[in-house]
């Protein structure tokens, strides 16, 4: 027998679903994710700072961190540092994203699977005579109301032309009072999560048929997650790469393009960006006026 390795059952085993082997991931990521899902509780969630997972995986520090942005580009698991009451990282909380479901189809294998029993039609269940009708999906953006147009173009009409974070004029009453009400009422867009842009971004140039390597779309997940993009700059980025995307080409865009088209969708005027400006110019005013 091999001495390379001790079989000890006191140690246990994990078992992978065999899907994982079609996965376009590195050795070093599929090393990680296998330690992973060996560390997971049956909903997925494990807990462990960088040193020791570095350790387990045996590579350097650097080496697992870049994993573990590789496996989220992949939407394999999902990542939350937690801290010290005194600031301080000292662990991640880690989420392999398949691993619930996957134990709980390993346990509905391990038993007979119950008869299925004749049962009637549901109302809820029943097509539906309405046709042509409008789906939003659940990244659409609300379009920006006649308010908030009008609050920005104000706000706009007072920075044109002089130095950032500076005002050429006076806010008139109305003009602070209706920037109040807007952020009152409007929540300013959050950035879209790791896994969301991955997710939309694959999506995107699948349907352009463009094969896509799991480093490139991390590379411009990282862009989109280091410029803070909104499901709303998401929407514009996604209508600026349709626009210019030609038919034959198959390969993904080299990075300066990329770039290109992330600064377009980046300075997009949409109803993400209105309440960013909105709410930065209300700010600074109020600040230089104080």
């Amino acid at each position: 027998m091999s001495k390379a390795i001790s079989i000890d059952p006191a140690r246990g085993f994990v078992a992978l679903p065999a899907s994982i082997f079609d996965l376009e991931i590195s050795p070093g990521a599929f090393r990680a994710l296998s330690v992973l899902c060996n560390l997971s509780d049956p909903q997925g969630y494990s807990w462990a700072s960088l040193e020791q997972l570095a350790e387990w995986v045996h590579r350097a520090r650097s080496s697992v961190s870049s994993y573990l942005v590789e496996l989220r580009a992949a939407g394999l698991v999902s990542t939350e540092t937690q801290t010290r009451s005194n600031g301080a990282n000292y662990r991640l909380k880690i989420k392999v994203l398949f691993w619930s479901k996957w134990v709980q189809a390993r346990k509905k294998c391990a038993s007979p699977a119950p008869q299925k029993t004749e049962r009637s039609i549901q109302p809820a269940e029943r097509p539906t005579k309405v046709k042509h009708k409008p789906i939003k999906t659940h990244h659409s953006e609300p379009a920006a109301s006649e308010l908030i147009k009008k609050v920005y173009k104000a706000w706009k009409g007072l920075t044109s032309g002089v130095t950032y974070g500076q005002f050429s004029g006076a806010a008139s009453p109305a003009l602070m009072k209706d920037s109040e009400k807007i952020l009152a009422t409007s929540q300013p867009p959050a950035p879209v999560p790791i896994e969301g842009i991955a997710s939309r971004l694959k999506d995107l140039w699948g349907g352009l048929g463009v094969t896509v390597s799991i480093s490139e779309l991390s590379e411009m997940v990282m862009r989109c997650k280091n410029n803070s993009f909104s499901e709303g700059q998401l929407d514009a980025l996604e209508s600026e790469i349709q626009a210019v995307w030609k038919g034959h080409w198959k390969k993904p865009p080299a990075t300066k393009q990329f770039a290109t088209m992330l600064s377009s969708a980046k300075n997009a005027v949409s109803a993400d960006t209105m309440l960013r400006l909105i709410e930065h110019d209300f700010r600074q005013y109020r600040k230089l006026h104080a």
